[in-house]
């Protein structure tokens, strides 16, 4: 139990935890490192967590998709409603087959079979769920378990990479985890597959004695996963900007008195024929991208604000580096709001810059866009009616 809640928790574990859950690995909850020593969680497991209750049904799904396991929780549920249809108990049976979802298939497959005995696995059952599968108590967390498990893939993954300084290709890649903001996790110095959530100073050992200053804030940016992150979203900002005729992207915060670690910043698309789309929290935005890339958070964030919050200090840390700046007067937006400091913006243009974050970048900044575009298009679609065109008025604020 500790090893999967650990894996759970922090992204990764010993891969001798999980030595007796072959099938969730080819199931794709979780992943082998290169070096073969860890078991890494992936993307499609936090996102069971985030359809489940509580971290333990969510530590649970890795037993769900055992082949000896699963069919013994099958063979319950589908006693369960036998004994419901012999009943005719019409409504228990809706409580039973409605959860299901499509893991119902299953179920009807194993009718026959059905019983009420103790699997062959009570023990893990109760360190899981608090009691043994045949228990009455039991039956509303299996019935979740079996359907958020019945459509997962069944092919392996391919495994994360270590990553390696300086090198966003090889960091932001598919079935990658990236750990929630916290300003007291240390760096990881070890080898890991999971990104971190620092925001610390470079150490010693990551800092080089001869880094211009614009090189020696670059270099920790594209080194702390939420500052590259973050410092891409604005860079790609500007270039959207520059663009002048294909829309743009604005990053506002409702009380200016805040700026400097603003509780939620607001993110404002403007599409090419002239609206302007106010789409909801960066948070959000954040999390689309990270979808786009394959990347998934570390622990659900069922409540937007607490991502938001988590947010609000690195924008500090960004602002104080000179990596992000507050433009109050809308000198270069028409309102208020966050830009990409103007000696940064040209420091991503010089060599260094260009390497290990411009280009090296692209696939972030894409993503962030694409994210916003796509935002931007979905909230119009369920705003009715449609708004005139741009050609009929001045631009349009469209509020979600």
């Amino acid at each position: 139990m500790r090893g999967l809640l650990r894996l759970l928790q922090t992204g990764e574990t010993a891969a001798s935890d999980l030595r007796e859950f072959p099938a969730s690995r080819a199931r794709g909850l979780w992943a082998l490192s290169t070096d073969g020593n860890r078991a890494v969680a992936t993307p499609a497991l936090m996102q069971l967590w985030s359809a489940l209750p509580n971290e333990a049904e969510a530590v649970a799904t890795l037993a769900a998709v055992e082949p000896a396991v699963r069919v013994g929780w099958l063979r319950v549920i589908a006693a369960r409603v036998h004994e419901a249809g012999l009943r005719g108990d019409v409504a228990s049976l809706c409580n039973l087959i409605g959860p299901l979802g499509p893991a119902a298939e299953e179920v009807r497959a194993v009718l026959p079979e059905g019983s009420l005995k103790p699997t062959a696995h009570a023990e893990l059952e109760r360190s899981l769920l608090g009691a043994s599968a045949e228990n009455a108590v039991v039956t509303p967390p299996l019935l979740r378990l079996l359907a958020a498990t019945a459509s997962l893939p069944t092919s392996e993954i391919i495994a994360p990479v270590d990553l390696r300084p300086l090198d966003p290709t090889g960091a932001w890649v598919r079935n990658r985890l990236l750990r929630l903001p916290d300003a007291d996790e240390a760096p990881c110095y070890d080898a890991t597959a999971v990104l971190d959530g620092t925001w610390a100073p470079l150490s010693k050992a990551e800092r080089e004695a001869d880094d211009a200053p614009h090189e020696a804030v670059l270099r920790w940016v594209v080194m702390r996963p939420w500052p590259m992150l973050l410092a891409q979203l604005v860079f790609a900002q500007e270039t959207w900007a520059a663009e002048r005729l294909t829309g743009g992207l604005a990053l506002e915060v409702a009380d200016i008195a805040q700026f400097h670690q603003p509780p939620r910043v607001d993110v404002v698309v403007t599409l090419p024929d002239a609206r302007e789309v106010v789409c909801g929290p960066l948070s959000e935005l954040l999390q689309r991208a990270l979808a786009i890339l394959g990347v998934g958070l570390i622990a659900p964030t069922r409540d937007a604000a607490t991502l938001d919050a988590r947010l609000a200090p690195v924008i500090r840390e960004l602002l104080r580096c000179k990596v992000w700046t507050f433009d109050e007067r809308g000198r270069v937006a028409r309102r208020p709001g966050y830009w990409i400091a103007e000696e940064f913006g040209s420091a991503c243009l010089r060599i260094f810059g260009s390497n290990h974050f411009y280009r090296a970048g692209e696939r972030l900044a894409r993503a962030l866009r694409t994210a916003a575009e796509q935002w931007a298009q979905e909230r119009l679609i369920k705003k009715a009616p449609a708004s005139r065109s741009a050609l009929d008025k001045p631009a349009t604020l469209v509020t979600a």
